[in-house]
């Protein structure tokens, strides 16, 4: 059994213990905290203490578990039926893998493919998970998401039990992913970090975000790697945490939409026209670095960028090439 502790500072004067647990030491599902609290694995000075207890400064939490084997993200399930796929949509499927081994499948995933089903979508990376299995017994796993309209890398797991590690990874935040987004205007200052707390946004579009005081903290890290005068930028953007359209919220937020992102962007985020830019969203899931788990070395892969990301950088005259 591992120990962790925090004391409480002047800065979390009378926040809820889950909260400060949440955003100074490790972030847990609710329904985990609660067990935890529930079998006396956290205290507060040496007590129990309730989800809801105001903590005061100087305090101390000490979280008396080995978080890395209990807190999981939840396991992304199948919505849909398996349906048997035609031959053209297997070769698509496996013309997206860029990495196979036995435990892990790593494919670009195209825009406009959602990874899962739902109202209105007919074609997804789910469905299309059978034509990954090749050599298997099963088709690969999901492990995680990213966006409908975001381009790149999506990792699979060939074992429940590679799904299992994978799962931690990404929980405790040990894979490093790294994005590259096309800007409208230059971030400045032109390296740092973005940090807020995002919430849903409510009014007409449900799935729109926002930063807010009631949000989940957010941190991406960002770096232009070139830019166009004060036009355009092509800049790295690395999550530290995994909220709910972060990057998008971030870049807009911070003055610099992507290019192709009309929901956050508006308007301005739609520079197609005469200068031949599509209007697509040009955020591209780049690259991933593995750690060393369950035996394996660790390991970098890069995903080639779609064809309308890749013209818009010859339209601007920027290049991922760096000197």
């Amino acid at each position: 059994m591992s120990k962790k502790t925090y004391t409480v500072t002047d800065e979390d004067e009378g926040a809820r213990l889950d909260r400060v647990i949440a955003k100074r030491i490790e972030e847990i599902p609710h329904g985990m905290l609660q067990k935890m609290l529930r079998k006396k694995d956290i205290r507060l000075d040496g007590k129990k203490a309730e989800t809801s207890t105001r903590v005061t400064t100087g305090q101390v939490i000490e979280l008396r578990v080995e978080i890395a084997e209990k807190v999981k993200e939840p396991r992304i399930r199948a919505r849909t039926e398996r349906v048997e796929l035609k031959h053209f949509q297997i070769a698509e499927a496996q013309s997206w893998v860029i990495h196979k081994d036995k435990e892990i499948i790593v494919i670009n995933k195209p825009p406009g493919i959602a990874v899962q089903g739902g109202t209105g979508i007919t074609k997804h990376v789910d469905m299309l998970l059978p034509a990954l299995q090749f050599e298997a017994d099963a088709p690969p796993k999901l492990v995680h998401r990213i966006d409908k309209d975001t381009s790149g890398l999506l990792i699979l797991a060939r074992s429940g039990k590679i799904a299992t590690e994978l799962q931690k990874l990404f929980a405790f935040k040990e894979l490093q992913k790294t994005y590259l987004a096309l800007t409208v205007g230059v971030p400045k200052p032109r390296e740092g970090e973005i940090t807020s707390k995002i919430e849903k946004a409510g009014y007409d579009d449900y799935e729109k975000m926002r930063s807010g005081d009631e949000g989940k903290k957010a941190v991406t890290y960002y770096r232009v790697r070139e830019a166009l005068a004060n036009r355009f930028a092509l800049v790295e953007l690395m999550p530290i945490t995994g909220r709910t359209h972060q990057l998008r919220v971030h870049m807009a937020e911070h003055g610099c939409p992507i290019v192709g992102d009309g929901k956050y962007g508006g308007e301005r985020a739609h520079v197609g026209g005469s200068a031949g830019v599509s209007n697509k969203m040009h955020l591209h899931a780049w690259k991933v670095e593995l750690p060393s788990f369950m035996g394996r070395a660790p390991l970098t892969l890069e995903a080639e960028l779609p064809d309308h990301f890749k013209r818009a950088l010859d339209i601007f005259e920027l290049s991922l090439d760096e000197e």
